[in-house]
């Protein structure tokens, strides 16, 4: 299928974008955001990719002509496929379930193994020190006081959450000495 789109781009982008999100029928058929801007597509893509969009879609010349979209998902987003336009609206929700599924599993995955817990504040220290480790969390026990904020953020640490899954253990609090039943994830700041 060939389309003529008219104007071309180089005589009115707008015009012309417009045009290309007719022809492909993509935009009436999903909650998409449409990136009209005329810049750089790797910049557009690295602006999208930052945002977390889960699915990329691509449409332009070379597409139309052959009734298709090129898309990337957030978690392979070097790699760029095809897929006919309709039957690409038609799995969208498929694709959108089993990213959403994988994604899960990855950061469930990588959560659990990285996260160590202790129970000293020397311990604490040294989890952020190793260089290897940038990526791991650190499960202590929390009191919520201001000198915990301080030291912590002294240290390049933030509490990343409360989980709701917590030890069954009283411990005491690294940097108040305060008798707690509460658990907190910290990771460094970034």
């Amino acid at each position: 299928m060939k389309n003529a789109i008219s104007p071309t781009r180089n005589e009115n982008f707008s015009e012309w974008y417009q045009q290309v999100i007719s022809h492909s029928e993509l935009a009436e058929n999903s909650p998409a955001n449409v990136d009209k801007r005329d810049m750089n597509g790797g910049e557009k893509k690295w602006y999208h990719i930052k945002r977390g969009v889960p699915v990329r879609v691509e449409v332009g010349i070379k597409e139309l002509e052959q009734n298709v979209v090129s898309y990337s998902c957030r978690n392979d987003s070097k790699n760029l496929m095809k897929a006919d336009i309709g039957a690409f609206v038609k799995d969208l929700p498929r694709i959108l379930q089993t990213l959403q599924k994988n994604m899960l599993e990855s950061a469930r995955a990588n959560l659990s193994n990285n996260t160590h817990a202790v129970t000293t504040l020397n311990d604490f220290k040294q989890a952020f020190n190793e260089k290897n480790k940038l990526n791991a969390f650190v499960l202590a026990p929390f009191v919520e006081d201001e000198k915990v904020e301080k030291t912590i953020g002294e240290l390049g640490v933030t509490v990343r959450c409360i989980p709701l899954d917590q030890p069954k253990t009283c411990a005491t609090c690294l940097f108040t000495g305060q008798t707690t039943k509460t658990w907190a994830l910290y990771a460094k700041s970034y």
